[in-house]
C-alpha cells in the first residue's frame, strides 16, 4: 500500500516538473516564430538542435530528481516501518507489563485483605487476652492483699499467743513465788518481807532473782502498810546517780515523800533510804548503802 501511495506522489512531481520545459519551448518556438521572419534558414536549424539538447538536459535532470525522490521516500518507509515495528513492540512490552501489573496488583490487593482480617482476628484476640490478664491481675492483687492482711493476722496472732504464753509463764512464776512462805498480797501487789540482812544492792538483787524490786511507796496506804511490819528495812529509794535527785528503782522520780524530821541529811555518803522510825507515819531514813538491814520486795500483780 505504501509502494503504490509512493508512485502516485512520483508521478504527480514527474507531471509537476515535466510541465515547465513545454511551456519553455512554446516560448522558443514563439520566439523562433518571430525570428524566423527575421532571420535566415540556417540559423533555425541551428535554434532547433538547442532545443532538443535542452529539454534532453531537463529529462535528464527530472530522471534525477525521481530518483532521488524515490530513493527518499524508499528510506522513509522503511524508518516508518522500523518504528512501526518498534512501536508495536514496545506496546506488545507495555501490555505484557500492565498485564503483569494488574495481576501483581491484585495479589497485593488479596494479600491486604487476608492480612486486614488477620489484624482484625489479631485485634481481637489481643483485648480478650489483655481483658483475662487484667482480671487475672486484679485477682492476684485481691490475694495478695488477702495474703498480706492473713500474714499481719498471723503475726499480730502470734505476737500475741507470746504475749500471752509469756504472761502465762511469769503468772506461773509468780504463783510459784506467791506460794513461798513470807508473801503477803495488798491491794494490786504482793510483798515479801526477808527475815535476813543484807546491803541495799544485795536486798535488790534478791528481790531482782525472784522477778520483783524493792518496794515502792506511792501512796499513804502503802505507807501505813510498810510500818506495819515494823522493821527496819530498806525500800527502793535512792540518789546514788545524783545527790539529791531521789528516784524510785523504777527509775520515777519522788513525788510523795515520808521523810522522818531533820530527814535526808546524810549527804553523799548515805543514798540509801529505808523505814527506821516506823511508829510514825513519817520513818524514812537515808543511810549508807553498805550498812546490812531487812528490806522488803514487791510484786505488781496487774504490770
Amino acid at each position: 500500500m505504501f509502494f503504490h501511495k509512493d508512485q502516485s506522489e512520483m508521478s504527480a512531481v514527474y507531471n509537476e516538473i515535466s510541465t515547465i520545459p513545454f511551456s519553455s519551448e512554446d516560448n522558443l518556438e514563439s520566439n523562433s516564430e518571430k525570428d524566423s521572419k527575421a532571420s535566415s534558414p540556417a540559423s533555425g536549424f541551428q535554434r532547433c538542435r538547442v532545443s532538443t539538447v535542452i529539454l534532453g538536459l531537463l529529462a535528464v535532470v527530472q530522471l534525477a530528481v525521481i530518483i532521488c525522490l524515490a530513493l527518499h521516500i524508499e528510506a522513509n518507509n522503511k524508518n516508518v516501518t522500523e518504528e512501526k515495528d518498534e512501536l508495536k513492540r514496545a506496546l506488545n512490552d507495555s501490555s505484557l507489563q500492565l498485564n503483569s501489573l494488574t495481576q501483581g496488583n491484585d495479589k497485593l490487593k488479596k494479600i491486604n485483605s487476608e492480612i486486614v482480617a488477620r489484624s482484625k482476628n489479631l485485634t481481637e484476640d489481643r483485648n480478650e487476652l489483655k481483658a483475662k490478664l487484667d482480671d487475672l491481675v486484679s485477682r492476684q492483687n485481691t490475694m495478695i492483699e488477702e495474703r498480706d492482711n492473713l500474714t499481719r493476722i498471723n503475726a499480730d496472732t502470734q505476737t500475741s499467743c507470746r504475749r500471752i504464753s509469756l504472761e502465762r509463764d511469769q503468772l506461773r512464776e509468780r504463783l510459784n513465788i506467791l506460794a513461798q512462805p513470807g508473801w503477803i498480797i495488798f491491794r494490786q501487789s504482793a510483798y515479801y518481807m526477808s527475815s535476813t540482812t543484807k546491803t541495799w544492792q544485795e536486798s535488790r538483787d534478791h528481790c531482782r532473782s525472784l522477778g520483783t524490786d524493792l518496794m515502792i511507796i506511792n501512796s499513804k496506804e502503802e505507807q501505813v502498810f510498810a510500818n506495819g511490819f515494823k522493821k527496819y528495812m530498806w525500800i527502793g529509794l535512792t540518789d546514788s546517780e545524783g545527790e539529791g535527785r531521789w528516784k524510785w528503782v523504777d527509775g520515777t522520780p519522788m513525788n510523795t515523800n515520808y521523810w522522818s524530821e531533820n530527814e535526808p541529811n546524810g549527804k553523799t555518803e548515805e543514798n540509801c533510804a529505808d523505814i527506821k522510825s516506823f511508829e510514825i507515819e513519817s520513818s524514812w531514813n537515808d543511810e549508807s548503802c553498805s550498812h546490812k538491814l531487812n528490806w522488803i520486795c514487791e510484786m505488781k500483780l496487774n504490770p
